[in-house]
C-alpha cells in the first residue's frame, strides 16, 4: 500500500506498507554434474530427489519525506525518513523425496535441517542538499541501522539423533555516513560521492552447509566504502552522456576456505567459513545516447533514431587472503600462501552494451548487443575446469537481443521480441550448490509477446 500527500507547498510525505506471506519449494537431483541422473538397474527407479522448502512471513513500513526551506538566499532540500521491518523464515532442507519425475513435496522421514530465522530492523536516514551557490551544492547524509538477527533449530540428523544449532542472536547498531558534491555547468554537471558500506553476516554464513563444516566463532560483518567521480549531462538536446570512475573497498569479505583436519593432509579436509580479507574494485563506467535524427533536424518526419552504449571496465582483486595448501614438493606438508592479486570470482573485466533504436508515434524497435568478459569462478583463480564443473574459468560471451512495440487505438499496445537472437551457447557462472551444482548455462533463443492496455 502506498500513500502520498503534500502537507504544504514545501513538505511532501510518502508512506509505504508492504508484506509477504509465501513459500518456495524445490524438488531436484543435486549431485555433481558428472553424475548422471539415470535409472538404477537394480531398483529400476531414479535416485531419490532432494526436497527443500522455505516459508516466509515478512512485514514492513517505510516513511520518506522531503522538506524545502530557505537558508540565506538559497533554497535547500532536506530528505529524511524511517523504516521498520520484520522477517520470519522457516527453512527446511535436504529431505529424501520420491524417485518419481513429478513435483512431489512429500518427504520420506524428516528434513535434515529445520531452522527458524528472525530479523528485526529499524533504520533512520537524513540527507540535506546545501546549495552553496546556484551552481555548486554539497549533500551530506547519515543512515542509522539497528538490526537484530536470531537463528535456532536443527542443522542435521546424525545416527537418528538431532544435531541442534544453539540459538544465536546478533544485535548491530551501525551508523553510516556519506557526502556528495555537484557542480553544474550549462546542461551538464561534475559530481563526486563517497559513502560507507555495510554487509551484515547472513543466516547462510552462520549455518554450516554440512555437519563437518566449521563456522568461525569470530565471524565479522563486512564493511567498506564506495567512491565515484564523473561528468554527465545533455549536449544540445541530442546527446545524453555520463562517464565516471568508481572505487569500492570491501573489507572482511565472508567466504569459505578449505582447511585440513588437525592440519594433517592425510586426515581429510573441511570448509572453514571466515572473513577472507579485503578486495578492491575499481574501474570506469560510461553511458551515451546519441539521437541522430534530432542532431540533423529531421526527427519530426522520420522519427527518432538513437545509437546508445553503456561500457564498464572493471578491475576487482583480492588484497590479502592467507590460505593453507599442501606443498607441491611434499603433499604431506603444509605451506601458507596468499591470494593477494587474484581476481575476485564472477567479476568480468568488462561489461558492454551497444544498441540501435528507432521509433515514431506508434512504433518502436531496438537491437542490442551485449558483451561480457571471461570470469574466474573461485578465489584461487582456477583455469582448468574441474570434472564436476564447479570450478574453472568461464569464457566471455556476446548476445544479440531484439525488442519492439506497436501502439494503437490510443490505449493499446503489442510488445514482442527475441532474446539471444543468434542462439549462442554460453555460461554465466558455476555453483557448488543450488541452483547447481555445476556450470550454469545461459538461456538459448527465447521469444515473447504481450498485449497491453492503459486508461
Amino acid at each position: 500500500m502506498n500513500f502520498d500527500t503534500k502537507v504544504n507547498a514545501n513538505f511532501d510525505v510518502n508512506v509505504k506498507a508492504f508484506g509477504l506471506l509465501g513459500e518456495r519449494n524445490s524438488v531436484g537431483f543435486t549431485s555433481a554434474a558428472n553424475f548422471e541422473d539415470v535409472i538404477n538397474t537394480t531398483t529400476n527407479q531414479y535416485a531419490n530427489r532432494r526436497l527443500d522448502s522455505d516459508e516466509y512471513k515478512n512485514l514492513g513500513v517505510e516513511n520518506r519525506n522531503i522538506y524545502r526551506y530557505t537558508l540565506g538566499k538559497a533554497k535547500q532540500n532536506l530528505a529524511f525518513g524511517a523504516r521498520l521491518y520484520q522477517s520470519n523464515t522457516n527453512r527446511f532442507q535436504n529431505a529424501k523425496g520420491s524417485t518419481g519425475t513429478n513435483f512431489n513435496m512429500s518427504p520420506e522421514g524428516r528434513y535434515q535441517k529445520d531452522l527458524q530465522f528472525t530479523t528485526k530492523n529499524v533504520a533512520l536516514f537524513a540527507e540535506n542538499q546545501f546549495k552553496v551557490t546556484d551552481k555548486f551544492s554539497v549533500t551530506p547524509g547519515i543512515r542509522y541501522e539497528h538490526i537484530t538477527s536470531t537463528a535456532i533449530g536443527r542443522i542435521d540428523i546424525a545416527e537418528g539423533k538431532d544435531v541442534n544449532f544453539d540459538q544465536q542472536t546478533r544485535v548491530r547498531n551501525k551508523p553510516l555516513f556519506g557526502v556528495g558534491f555537484e557542480y553544474k555547468w550549462k546542461q551538464t554537471n561534475v559530481y563526486a560521492n563517497i559513502s560507507q558500506a555495510f554487509r551484515p553476516v547472513l543466516f547462510s554464513d552462520l549455518t554450516p552447509g554440512v555437519i563437518v563444516d566449521v563456522i568461525d566463532p569470530n565471524l565479522k560483518d563486512a564493511s567498506g566504502y564506495n567512491a565515484d567521480f564523473g561528468y554527465r549531462g545533455i549536449y544540445k538536446g541530442f546527446l545524453n552522456f555520463d562517464i565516471g570512475l568508481f572505487y569500492l573497498s570491501y573489507n572482511n569479505r565472508v567466504g569459505g576456505l578449505t582447511q585440513f583436519i588437525n592440519n594433517d593432509p592425510t586426515q581429510g579436509t573441511y570448509l572453514f567459513r571466515t572473513n577472507l580479507g579485503e578486495t578492491l574494485n575499481k574501474g570506469i563506467e560510461s553511458f551515451f545516447d546519441l539521437n541522430i535524427t534530432k542532431m540533423v533536424g529531421i526527427e519530426k518526419p522520420y522519427g527518432n533514431l538513437d545509437i546508445f552504449a553503456s561500457m564498464s571496465f572493471i578491475d576487482s582483486r583480492y588484497v590479502d587472503v592467507k590460505v593453507i595448501t599442501p606443498s607441491k614438493t611434499d603433499p604431506n606438508s603444509l605451506i601458507e600462501t596468499n591470494l593477494a592479486g587474484n581476481r575476485v570470482e564472477n567479476a568480468p573485466r568488462y561489461i558492454h552494451n551497444f544498441g540501435l533504436s528507432w521509433g515514431n508515434t506508434n512504433f518502436s524497435a531496438t537491437v542490442q548487443y551485449k558483451m561480457s568478459g571471461r570470469i574466474f569462478t573461485d578465489a584461487n583463480n582456477t583455469v582448468t575446469p574441474s570434472a564436476n564443473g564447479q570450478t574453472g574459468i568461464l569464457d566471455g560471451y556476446e548476445i544479440l537481443d531484439f525488442s519492439s512495440e506497436y501502439k494503437f487505438l490510443k490505449h493499446y499496445n503489442i510488445r514482442g521480441g527475441v532474446n539471444n537472437l543468434l542462439n549462442k551457447d554460453y555460461a554465466t557462472r558455476r555453483a557448488g550448490g543450488y541452483p547447481g551444482p555445476g556450470i550454469l548455462p545461459g538461456e538459448g533463443r527465447t521469444f515473447y509477446i504481450s498485449i497491453g492496455a492503459k486508461f
